[in-house]
């Protein structure tokens, strides 16, 4: 493992709730926030290999079983949100309540995490003992974490503080090699899930190379005319690099929700998903219109015929080409971009 990304899950969101407290809005629904979006935003140009979020276990309190539950609750659901946007979530350390002195001198019940900041020390320590880790990304402003940070850089391993513009802590980021701050716009950016595309059918991987293969896109920045097989119509795509996000107005994206072939045919056009372009020779002149309403729009009848006149060796270049392609789509979790817009009509 090259980079780990290690967030102090209660010190992260204190942190976020304050951007919110300060630009006059409430705090975010934990379990509706867009965490992989800021992370993907703040660290673009990182390969991140894992994403680990770690809280203390809740446990039920004697004197606020009410409360208690609603935390236990709450803490289950952003667990399910945080592990279906990609990043493992470890529970160490207990949430205890206690009683404490309010503002108006009266007892209250305050609920205090404890050993999570111990098991990111031993955690980051153990894995640059190991070597396990090259580089280790932090997002918490615990001071106490000073210590385990100076152990890392004994043993080479590069550490980068992730703080925000609002009170950035000035000894974490003096005790790293690097320091990033997250801007409060980019908090507010993210405060809900943006809707993703679904996962594409395979074959509209083929049909975006043959696209390709044929030279039926016209890229013009982050736009896109992409021409069907028919070539009668065109669709028509359009990009954000910066949010991730992506619009295409053809039957697949518009009716089935999917990312279709025109898009991922603009993101092989320009590189953000890399190809061998030599295996584009077998998936040219195909018309793939014709051949889907043929077989009435049965995918695996149409790719079963496009690939009989192939080899086993060329079916297995394309098969392995396609999984690929496949997998950095899935990696890229693209958003929609804006509302979607009706496909053109005709043949």
């Amino acid at each position: 493992m090259n980079t780990l990304l290690i967030i102090d899950g209660e010190n992260f969101k204190g942190k976020l709730k304050n951007v919110f407290e300060d630009s006059r809005k409430d705090k975010p629904v934990w379990h509706e926030y867009d965490f992989k979006g800021l992370f993907d935003r703040v660290l673009k140009g990182f390969k991140i290999d894992k994403m680990v979020f770690y809280f203390a276990r809740i446990k039920e309190h004697e004197k606020s079983k009410i409360k208690s539950k609603q935390l236990i609750e709450e803490q289950r659901q952003l667990k399910t949100h945080l592990e279906r946007q990609g990043f493992e979530v470890i529970l160490n350390g207990r949430v205890r309540g206690q009683i404490e002195e309010g503002q108006n001198g009266k007892n209250i019940l305050v609920f205090r995490e404890k050993g999570v900041d111990v098991k990111i020390a031993v955690d980051i320590v153990s894995l640059s003992c190991d070597k396990k880790i090259k580089e280790i990304i932090l997002c918490s402003s615990d001071s106490d974490l000073q210590p385990a940070i100076a152990e890392a850089n004994k043993r080479n391993v590069v550490c980068v503080y992730l703080g925000f513009e609002i009170q950035p802590n000035k000894g974490i980021s003096y005790t790293t090699n690097k320091t990033i701050l997250i801007r409060n716009s980019e908090v507010l950016e993210f405060e809900h899930v943006k809707d993703k595309w679904k996962r594409s059918p395979i074959i509209k991987i083929y049909e975006a190379l043959g696209a390709i293969a044929d030279d039926r896109i016209e890229v013009l920045g982050n736009i896109a005319k992409v021409y069907s097989s028919s070539g009668n119509k065109f669709y028509t795509v359009t990009y954000d690099p910066l949010t991730q996000s992506i619009m295409a107005n053809d039957n697949g994206s518009y009716w089935k929700g999917y990312l279709g072939y025109p898009a991922i045919a603009f993101l092989l056009k320009i590189n953000v998903i890399s190809f061998d372009v030599e295996a584009l020779k077998f998936l040219k002149g195909i018309k793939w219109k014709d051949i889907n309403q043929k077989f009435i729009n049965n995918f695996d009848k149409t790719l079963e015929y496009v690939l009989t006149p192939r080899s086993l060796e060329e079916r297995k270049i394309l098969d392995d080409l396609t999984n690929k392609i496949d997998k950095e789509l899935v990696r890229l979790d693209l958003s929609l971009l804006g509302k979607k817009v009706k496909p053109p009509t005709g043949y």
